[in-house]
């Protein structure tokens, strides 16, 4: 499926080892970004080819993946304030952004499938200012309105009426500010 499941087998490595594995890797991005300050270069197309091979599977660990794309908005963040001073970085911050919305629709589509209500408000939160075309746009929507379904899903004091009632208003809401 991606690159990590391929360099490690799942099977030899237990959800623990899984965890440290997420964590190196959010060390090595953290030095990536460090060595990119330090030189005074832009995101590499290595870095960039990183973030879209390596994002959320639906069964992964949300914690380390959200401390991984934490230090890539900060990298983004980082390289937007430069572009305010240098038009070289306006290219990389686009597709950045993009790839970077991408693995915030994998972490939303994760956190549905694991029923995380919580996390997945906070990702599409942190996506919005992220997508900048139509798909991801898409995309976001539909994560949104499959998360409000899991909302009433798991509200245990819904009746089906109450359930359909909160989703027809949380529709009408939706629509009203989406158009």
């Amino acid at each position: 499926e991606t690159w990590r499941i391929d360099t490690f087998d799942q099977n030899i490595l237990g959800k623990k080892d899984i965890g440290k594995l997420l964590h190196l890797q959010a060390l090595v991005e953290l030095e990536n970004y460090l060595i990119s300050e330090t030189s005074g270069s832009n995101i590499s197309r290595d870095n960039l080819q990183l973030w879209k091979n390596s994002f959320p599977l639906e069964g992964d660990e949300l914690k380390g993946w959200d401390d991984i794309l934490s230090l890539r908005r900060l990298y983004l963040k980082e390289t937007t304030s430069k572009m305010e001073v240098d038009d070289v970085y306006s290219l990389n911050t686009e597709v950045s952004s993009s790839i970077l919305a991408g693995n915030y629709t994998k972490m939303c589509g994760a956190a549905l499938n694991q029923s995380n209500y919580a996390v997945t408000l906070r990702t599409l939160k942190i996506m919005q200012p992220l997508l900048a075309g139509q798909v991801l746009k898409e995309e976001h929507d539909s994560l949104y309105l499959r998360a409000v379904m899991l909302k009433a899903m798991k509200d245990p004091s819904l009746n089906a009426i109450d359930s359909f009632c909160m989703l027809f208003r949380q529709f009408n809401k939706f629509e009203a500010t989406n158009g």
